[in-house]
């Protein structure tokens, strides 16, 4: 679904929408000026592997890149980081001046789900700078998106303490409809979004050619929601927050909460 919504250049508003939050463009600049880009960057010699990205725009001398995370693997974000560097010299080719090289952007956009031990963020912002937080130069832009922990910030504090971003990747990623709804009340991009998704998930000529991967990428994989869920639920039950509104946000039944707060000792 990820494909269908967002590498399609007929529902561009909804990545200029999400994309507008974090470049120095307005949403409305962005929807007539983004450009997507192949989804295949560019080797560096003949016998090199294409290196296959989730999605690629550019607007000016800013390539944006999204990327959708399952696992933890450290190889992973290695790869992801390299990428961003790839697509910062992507215009340093022969014959361009000094001058102007360095002057393409890279703004990478990682959405984890899973987060990493110790941060509680739901979204964190990495540059390349010293100790003292001077910069040395202004490209890549690192910007790591963890979907667990935005998920516990909307079931521990509700829909008022969201930002509007925040909501936004709710809406985004979120499959639970009534959900989506609720967070998406009284903003016109993300109501379309909801209304568009579903009815793309209902084409039968979107289904068919609707690549696997993407799916797995975009929600992971059986076990990956499962553990992610898993997690959810022990951190609410340490929270302290009652069965039944545990069973409300997660679809899980009493008895399968009780069978986790068992099995954790909680």
């Amino acid at each position: 679904m990820f494909k269908t919504m967002f590498f399609n250049e007929d529902r561009i508003k909804y990545s200029s929408k999400l994309l507008s939050y974090f470049v120095d463009v307005s949403y409305e600049e962005l929807c007539n000026s983004l450009k997507l880009s192949k989804d295949l960057l560019d080797k560096d010699n003949y016998y090199e592997k294409g290196q296959r990205v989730d999605y690629v725009g550019r607007i000016k001398d800013t390539y944006l890149n999204i990327e959708v995370n399952n696992s933890t693997d450290p190889d992973v974000m290695r790869r992801n980081v390299l990428y961003a560097f790839r697509l910062m010299n992507k215009n340093n080719k022969i014959g361009v001046s000094n001058r102007d090289i360095g002057k393409t952007q890279a703004i990478q956009i990682n959405i984890n789900n899973f987060a990493f031990v110790g941060i509680d963020k739901a979204i964190d912002v990495y540059t390349i700078q010293n100790k003292d937080n001077i910069g040395l130069i202004n490209s890549p832009i690192i910007i790591q998106i963890y979907l667990p922990n935005l998920i516990k910030k909307l079931y521990n504090e509700g829909v008022e303490k969201l930002s509007e971003i925040e909501r936004l990747l709710l809406v985004y990623v979120i499959s639970d409809i009534d959900t989506c709804r609720k967070v998406s009340i009284g903003d016109v991009i993300m109501e379309e979004f909801i209304k568009d998704a579903k009815d793309a998930s209902c084409d039968n000529d979107t289904l068919t050619s609707y690549d696997k991967e993407w799916e797995t990428k975009l929600w992971g994989r059986e076990e990956g929601i499962e553990e992610t869920k898993i997690n959810i639920v022990k951190n609410m039950l340490k929270d302290n927050l009652p069965i039944e509104k545990i069973i409300k946000y997660t679809s899980l039944t009493e008895e399968e909460i009780k069978d986790i707060q068992n099995k954790e000792g909680l």
